[in-house]
């Protein structure tokens, strides 16, 4: 028999310490993407300032949406569910169609108003936890079996996925299907239903990869990254390359090389390597300390909160959070094939940087719920 564990009422308040490692790792990704732009802004736009200005204005308005998760009640959350998730299909539909979807590098992502870019893949993420938190909450009695009344909520969630793959954007596709297997492990599911799903899941990863020749060819560069620097290893080489230089305590803020042209739009994606450089092994390891501080405060408020559909959706913007800045420190790192995806509230991108601040005000709010342990 384990220990009994016995909790007590206390006055609520939000989780600081989660707010302060969010607030940090913000005023690093402004500094980091200043440091990785500049040269490339004044180049391009003749202006150095071009991107950390979008990017600080962006945090601005992402202050407002924390503020408003901070203070949605859960119940409100729970009605504008199936609305979102509707107009999140429709704007995933739009983007498809040529002359209202942006497209850029290859693929179709953005719907642009004016100088702002919206990308509904980022919406989708959040949404399907939220939406999955209230399948879960409804149906918690029926997940043992794959019954009727579980599969198409499923189904439409597949369906999100697939209309993301059509962009094509494989990466967020594969992290919804990812994050909706993990939240359903964890809501109960028989994991024979889910050994099902992740064959089917698996077969389809495989087909998707080899079934596209720039797929590939980035399998291929990396497992030999240097073997292929000047064609699909480039990025992968360039940033291992650069995480080199650093060793112990980097070469200085803003004396890192790599921006040089060296690692296009090292804002972006891969704004981790040049954290490497500059500040060293030492700033990369504090930059995962503080995703690791986050990933334990978000789940000790799902695993301590009274509320099922609390806990479900505190697990879930903890998971997507945490499994996508996983998945990009490993992609630089050379642990992962390369794909495009950035380093939540540390990468350049406005719709992410927004909608996941909001995401947090919602978990900075459940965290009121926790109870206080004792013994």
């Amino acid at each position: 028999m384990g220990r009994r564990v016995y909790y007590k009422s206390h006055k609520p308040r939000i989780d600081y310490i989660l707010l302060s490692a969010i607030i940090m790792m913000i005023i690093i990704g402004l500094v980091m993407v200043f440091s990785s732009s500049a040269i490339y802004a004044a180049e391009r736009y003749s202006n150095m300032y071009f991107f950390v200005v979008k990017q600080l204005l962006w945090t601005l308005l992402g202050s407002l949406a924390l503020l408003a998760g901070l203070h949605i009640k859960t119940e409100d959350i729970g009605r504008m569910i199936k609305p979102a998730m509707f107009v999140t299909i429709i704007l995933l539909v739009l983007v498809l169609i040529p002359f209202i979807g942006s497209k850029a590098g290859g693929a179709r992502r953005w719907i642009r108003l004016g100088p702002v870019g919206l990308q509904p893949a980022e919406l989708a993420k959040i949404i399907v936890v939220f939406y999955l938190a209230a399948i879960l909450d409804r149906k918690f009695t029926k997940l043992e079996k794959l019954s009727a009344e579980i599969a198409p909520p499923l189904i439409l969630i597949t369906f999100v996925a697939l209309l993301i793959y059509a962009q094509p954007d494989f990466g967020t596709a594969m992290i919804i299907m990812a994050m909706t297997g993990i939240m359903l492990f964890l809501g109960g599911i028989h994991l024979r239903y889910l050994g099902i799903s992740f064959l089917v899941f698996l077969i389809f990863a495989v087909y998707a990869i080899f079934s596209f020749g720039y797929r590939r060819a980035r399998i291929v560069s990396f497992l030999n990254p240097f073997d292929n620097r000047l064609d699909s290893g480039f990025q992968l080489a360039q940033s291992l390359t650069a995480l080199g230089a650093g060793g112990l305590k980097g070469v200085g803020l803003g004396a890192g090389q790599h921006k040089l042209f060296f690692l296009p739009e090292m804002h972006t994606d891969f704004v981790f390597a040049l954290i490497g450089q500059e500040m060293g092994f030492a700033g990369t390891m504090g930059v995962i300390i503080l995703f690791l501080i986050f990933t334990a405060r978000g789940f000790r408020i799902a695993l301590r909160h009274p509320d099922y559909f609390s806990q479900m959706l505190a697990a879930g913007i903890t998971l997507l959070i945490s499994l996508q800045a996983a998945i990009n420190i490993a992609i630089v790192t050379g642990c992962l094939p390369t794909k495009g995806l950035s380093l939540p509230f540390i990468s350049f991108g406005g719709s992410s940087l927004f909608l996941n601040m909001f995401a947090v005000g919602v978990l900075l709010n459940l965290s009121r719920g926790v109870r206080k342990r004792i013994r």
